[in-house]
């Protein structure tokens, strides 16, 4: 699993910071790597969940509604990459300061989203099945999460540097 994020991620910086991969955009690149992380994502959450038939059936509804809100937020991490790939060797202090509260304002979406849709889950699920699904949504963010930050480059540092 965390071979494949990481391929995918690479594949969409290197989208995103060099010209358009095998005659598609650098956004075609990312709506497809999104699609196969959100389906991959799906199969591992079926997987690990273990629902009942009964469960599923209320549940897979307000999964795929609370991954919609959820792709609203990707929507603006994703104009956030472009923007950082395109500056990040020259970035003024105008841009930091945008970059550094969009990050933030992106982070606080993504966490009122999961908080509204706690109650919703609740509805589906018992307390305990709740949490495990936040703890494996958890887990499979940190894997995008670490290969993002691994293949973004730190401002004003060469890879060599960091060596």
């Amino acid at each position: 699993m965390r071979k494949c994020f990481f391929l995918l991620m690479v594949t969409v910086l290197c989208g995103l910071v060099s010209s358009p991969l095998f005659g598609q955009s650098a956004t075609d690149v990312i709506e497809l790597t999104r699609a196969v992380i959100q389906a991959e994502r799906q199969a591992i959450v079926a997987k690990t969940m273990q629902l009942t038939e009964q469960e599923g059936n209320v549940f897979w509804p307000i999964y795929r509604q609370y991954r919609g809100e959820l792709a609203g937020v990707g929507d603006r991490w994703v104009k956030l990459i472009k923007t950082y790939a395109e500056n990040f060797e020259n970035l003024s202090e105008e841009m930091a300061e945008h970059i550094i509260t969009e990050h933030f304002n992106i982070e606080r979406a993504n966490l009122d989203v999961r908080v509204k849709y706690i109650p919703r889950f609740k509805e589906a699920l018992s307390t305990v099945k709740v949490a495990r699904f936040y703890q494996i949504e958890n887990k499979l963010d940190a894997v995008v999460d670490y290969d993002i930050a691994e293949a973004v480059p730190l401002i004003g540092y060469a890879s060599q540097d960091l060596e």
